[in-house]
């Protein structure tokens, strides 16, 4: 499930996140949506409350840099990967 996706967050469509998913979470998880340079502290305050478990990020974009240092890189697109994928199960709860 791609839990930043616009659907359930912008209310728009009758898809909706369970109560346990706070308006707080939510906006940080759009803000993961857009283009900037914050990525890496939006997924930082993720992981340390997020309620429910977040098996890999997956990464779209130019690399600057690694999104979060403790997160496992699992795969990629070559040497200068647009799209990375990581795993999440050192780095968020289970």
């Amino acid at each position: 499930m791609d839990l930043s996706d616009y659907q359930a967050l912008s209310e728009l469509f009758p898809v909706v996140y369970k109560p346990g998913v706070s308006d707080t979470h939510q906006r940080v998880l759009w803000g993961l949506e857009g283009i900037g340079s914050n990525g890496a502290e939006l997924i930082e305050s993720l992981s340390k409350d997020f309620p429910i478990r977040i098996d890999y990020v997956v990464v779209i974009g130019d690399q600057l840099s690694d999104p979060v240092a403790n997160l496992h890189p699992v795969a990629s697109g070559g040497a200068d990967p647009f799209v990375r994928v990581y795993r999440g199960d050192h780095f968020f709860r289970r």
